[in-house]
């Protein structure tokens, strides 16, 4: 990669990055609005037939010392961790497709989701230090995304000593390369206790990281789990006790004010939306023990409504008939 010609619109946003004399998110933002840096100046560094290990294509563009350029590449399917870019103090991410973003907030021990959209291609996020989120490709088309990340103040490098939110496991890990799921141990610096998620984002975490177990694995086309950490995601998808967590957190929205209220379900409507089509898989697949075959069926005629206020109606009222909880609707 080190003798590919920067192609000239690169070049002049180098150059540009390097003429000014401090940065804000927001100055990111607007030098890669103004850069014109199209799909094709980036295509030498696509890398769309990554492994299935990792979450995403991830390629260096340009080492600035206090800056990074880097191209990444999506498929469908691939999702980053949660995470935050480690030393990064500004930055800025252009994309060349409609990615879906999130945003999370760690406040008083408790992650929480403050928002999750689809991003029109040609979007510029800005990026700060205090930055927790979350991208994909929830799509069919592949694309590209471009990264520029800065710091004035790192060790190792700009973006190192990144945290990946891993509420599975209950713990942060720290990673100096890719924010992706599922780790290896070497890509690991340390741990240290995560925050626990309110049950939106608890299950966004559990749900993504099994679709990229799933598809490191090979485990739908197997017709059995690879591992125990699969298997443990999937009985907690078809436990009462897991809707008994979301049930007992409904109880407690009469402490938010109206809008976090509305916040809260819009989030909800989508991950309970997700949940449902990854335990369709998992029933397609014969890989949950028992007859659900009524509940899936029933699913399946739910998922045209979409991530929906009727959607989650209609899906919670079926749990109390599938599952032992006492889950509870107002």
């Amino acid at each position: 990669m080190a003798n590919i010609q920067l192609p000239e619109r690169v070049q002049n946003l180098i150059e540009k990055i390097k003429e000014q004399p401090s940065f804000t998110p927001r100055l990111a933002r607007q030098l890669l609005e103004a850069s014109g840096i199209t799909k094709e100046d980036l295509m030498p560094w696509a890398d769309f037939s990554h492994p299935d290990a990792d979450s995403y294509g991830r390629k260096l563009v340009y080492d600035g010392e206090y800056f990074e350029l880097m191209v990444m590449s999506w498929v469908d399917g691939d999702m980053s961790s949660i995470h935050d870019h480690g030393y990064a103090e500004w930055g800025a991410v252009k994309l060349f497709g409609p990615a879906e973003h999130a945003v999370f907030k760690n406040k008083d021990g408790k992650l929480t989701t403050l928002s999750r959209c689809e991003c029109e291609d040609g979007t510029v996020l800005a990026v700060d230090h205090d930055m927790i989120h979350q991208m994909g490709n929830v799509g069919k088309e592949p694309y590209l995304t471009l990264h520029l990340y800065g710091s004035y103040n790192f060790e190792e490098g700009v973006t190192a000593d990144a945290r990946l939110y891993d509420l599975e496991e209950g713990k942060i890990q720290f990673t100096n390369g890719g924010v992706f799921f599922e780790l290896p141990e070497d890509k690991i610096k340390r741990r240290e206790a995560c925050p626990s998620g309110d049950f939106p984002t608890w299950l966004r975490c559990n749900t993504e990281l099994m679709k990229r177990l799933l598809r490191m694995n090979g485990t739908l086309a197997a017709g059995a789990f690879q591992n125990e950490r699969e298997k443990g995601i999937a009985d907690k998808l078809f436990d009462g006790q897991t809707w008994d967590m979301l049930s007992e957190e409904l109880d407690t929205l009469d402490t938010m004010n109206s809008k976090q209220a509305e916040n809260y379900h819009e989030i909800l409507d989508q991950e309970l939306f997700m949940a449902a089509k990854l335990q369709i898989q998992l029933l397609d697949a014969n890989l949950i023990d028992g007859d659900y075959s009524d509940y899936n069926a029933a699913l399946k005629a739910l998922l045209p409504m979409g991530a929906t206020k009727a959607f989650t109606q209609a899906f919670m009222d079926l749990l109390p008939a599938h599952f032992e909880t006492s889950l509870s609707i107002s």
